[in-house]
């Protein structure tokens, strides 16, 4: 099918850009925004991914103010209509990696939001991980950190957004446990347990992020980069970091089938000990 992506010459594949290179159903392009007001009294998350594979587009956005929470969570099928519109979210690009509009217009829960960066988009390392013969995660993913301004009106009320710290990353590829059960290749695996846990940060003089996995099944993952303003200059650290994980038994974290992907429940909980550079 010829979408209006297909008129230009950024072609990356024999096919048309409604066709990704693999039939993998897990693959995804995911874009993600975090953003709270300088003060850390009020703050929301604005997500919205497509599973070209699935042929499903959805998309959330969660905001906390004066401690009450309100969500939004939407979903559409993806063919024919290729764009970052998912019923009443909506993604412009007005300016890559400079200028980016969110918009919300459902009854209850409205905002008109401009993403600014305040420092260039960090690619991180490539993710991949193998088992058995078959690829668990091959997928690449950019980091940014910026600021947000705009209005929300929620229950009726009008939020100034004004100069809000905000974060982005944008990921795509194939990861785990997207959109189908994973199959089994080899011997059973152990319970789904560990620690996922990362931090973008910004200050005067800096601006990175820091990403830490542990599995119970000895996997390991690490990248912290450390950006210096204003020459731009990035550093990355690896093995010269580490962090302390304990994980506590007798311990659960679920996640309730009302978010639409199932439940999940966690049999430990990390805990970090420490971190050192």
């Amino acid at each position: 099918m010829l979408t209006e992506l297909d008129d230009s010459v950024w072609h990356q594949l024999p096919t048309t850009f409604d066709h990704v290179g693999t039939s993998d159903p897990r693959f995804f392009d995911r874009l993600w925004f975090a953003a709270s007001d300088r003060n850390g009294g009020s703050t929301l998350q604005f997500t919205m991914g497509v599973y070209q594979n699935m042929n499903v587009v959805d998309g959330g956005v969660v905001a906390i103010v004066d401690g009450k929470q309100h969500n939004l969570r939407v979903s559409r099928q993806l063919r024919p209509v290729y764009k970052t519109e998912c019923g009443p979210l909506s993604i412009e690009v007005v300016e890559p990696f400079q200028h980016i509009r969110l918009r919300i217009a459902h009854d209850g829960f409205k905002g008109e939001l401009d993403w600014r960066a305040s420092l260039p988009p960090q690619e991180e390392h490539q993710h991949f991980r193998r088992s058995a013969g078959r690829i668990i995660e091959d997928y690449a993913r950019y980091d940014q950190t910026g600021s947000l301004a705009g209005w929300l009106e929620l229950g009726g009320r009008h939020v100034d957004v004004d100069d809000w710290w905000a974060c982005r990353d944008h990921s795509w590829g194939v990861r785990e446990r997207v959109g189908i059960v994973e199959p089994r290749t080899g011997e059973a695996p152990p319970p789904v347990g560990g620690l996922f846990s990362f931090l973008f940060y910004s200050t005067d003089a800096y601006g990175g992020h820091v990403q830490v996995a542990r599995g119970n099944d000895g996997s390991r993952y690490l990248s912290a980069s450390i950006l210096e303003r204003p020459s731009g200059t990035v550093r990355w650290i690896g093995e010269s970091a580490e962090i302390a994980v304990c994980f506590i038994d007798d311990t659960q974290r679920r996640a309730d089938s009302h978010r639409g992907r199932g439940s999940r429940t966690f049999g430990r909980h990390a805990r970090p000990r420490l971190w050192r550079l």
